[in-house]
């Protein structure tokens, strides 16, 4: 979604992500959305959604021993550091998809904002919510300064 933040004539672009568990589908999605990056000039980029990755071996817990390969956690730290993207602090749960029964659970959901971005709101926050009937917990992106504009003037004649 590409749109215009009106208050400033700033171009703003919203990708919403549901990456496939393969790692074949997921670099054809990947360089998609590459694409789009370098046929749009400039504005603000937001990355969100279910990227089916994890950047590290901390963010995947699971009680069955299972390797986790690491050239697919780092294909996707550098497709994150090609895209010229970060992400932005994280507060809450620590992971955001829980298997139904507990014993796994893993960092796949996230926020990635360009530089810009951050320029823009540097005081950025991705929190996790409380899971409800998705085996994901929603995931909200906060900045703590908001312009809401003016203040009004007021006087009071007493």
């Amino acid at each position: 979604m590409v749109g215009e933040w009106v208050q400033e004539a700033q171009l703003v672009t919203l990708v919403t992500i549901y990456s496939p568990c393969d790692v074949h589908n997921k670099r054809i999605l990947w360089d998609i959305v590459k694409q789009l990056r370098q046929s749009m000039d400039g504005g603000l980029w937001c990355i969100l959604g279910d990227f089916n990755s994890i950047r590290s071996s901390d963010e995947r817990f699971t009680n069955v021993q299972r390797m986790i390969e690491d050239s697919c956690i780092r294909e996707f730290n550098e497709w994150i550091d090609e895209f010229e993207v970060m992400e932005v602090p994280w507060l809450g749960r620590k992971f955001t998809w829980y298997r139904p029964n507990g014993a796994s659970r893993s960092r796949l959901d996230r926020f990635l904002v360009s530089h810009k971005w951050l320029v823009r709101w540097p005081s950025s926050i991705q929190a996790t919510l409380a899971r409800n009937f998705s085996d994901h917990c929603p995931i909200v992106l906060r900045s703590k300064v908001i312009d809401w504009g003016p203040k009004p003037f007021r006087v009071m004649d007493c």
